[in-house]
């Protein structure tokens, strides 16, 4: 891994829910670590959806190998959150690479 593409900064959140006034579970999202990526541009997509356009975009990002990243997690980056969809098996100890959508209405 080339340290000089670490060159965004993220923010990594987990979601652990918690129960609202009325003891319903609602999603809460807490910050485990902020860290340099390196931001790999994918694909996008648009689609209609109950008369609104909603933009998708998928991107890679990979970091250095200090944390676990799961579907459970998601990235804000640049101020727009991506949902962590699938983490590559990669050499352990090294990286961490894994694809992350954006949802955009």
């Amino acid at each position: 891994m080339r340290i000089g593409k670490l060159d965004a900064r993220i923010e990594i959140q987990v979601n652990t829910p918690t129960k609202d006034s009325v003891g319903d579970m609602i999603a809460s999202w807490a910050t485990q670590t902020t860290c340099w990526a390196e931001i790999i541009p994918q694909s996008g997509s648009e689609r209609e959806n109950v008369q609104q356009e909603l933009a998708q975009d998928q991107t890679i990002f990979k970091i250095r190998d200090r944390i676990t990243i799961t579907p459970l997690h998601r990235v804000l980056y640049n101020g727009d959150y991506y949902d962590v969809e699938y983490v590559y098996p990669i050499r352990r100890g090294v990286a961490i690479k894994f694809r992350a959508k954006r949802n955009v209405a």
